[in-house]
């Protein structure tokens, strides 16, 4: 139990979703992308040209990530290991709520990325196979 009711705001996404959700965090605030991915993302966030019409710079964007072999946990194949979701930031009302909401998380072994500019919290959740008795 976390305590407050959660907005799961994204989840499981194919390439296609996974560039135009990058797309729209460019927009919004290029730089912090930059701050949240591995080397394989940042190529792609560099192929952002905001000066380019959206389906040009879409199209740039995913053929980046197709050659840089960029993977997110959103776009993992296999959800019977590994589930990605993103949380509402709205889902905390105050900072301290929020930190304890992260911790509980972190608690259970899971990653966690408080993403404020992205107005997320990105959780990787680990799969158990649960067996028969």
């Amino acid at each position: 139990e976390v305590g407050v009711p959660v907005t799961i705001t994204s989840t499981r996404r194919t390439l296609d979703e996974q560039i135009d959700a990058m797309y729209i965090n460019c927009v919004n605030d290029y730089n912090y992308q930059l701050t949240l991915y591995g080397e394989a993302g940042r190529e792609v966030i560099k192929s952002f040209d905001a000066s380019k019409p959206k389906e040009e710079v879409l199209k740039s964007m995913k053929a980046t990530a197709i050659s840089a072999k960029f993977s997110s946990a959103h776009m993992n194949d296999n959800y019977d290991q590994l589930n990605a979701i993103d949380i509402s930031i709205h889902t905390c009302k105050t900072s301290e709520q929020k930190k304890q909401f992260i911790q509980k998380f972190r608690d259970l072994d899971m990653k966690v990325v408080d993403e404020p500019n992205n107005r997320c919290i990105h959780i990787e959740i680990p799969q158990k196979k649960i067996t028969s008795k």
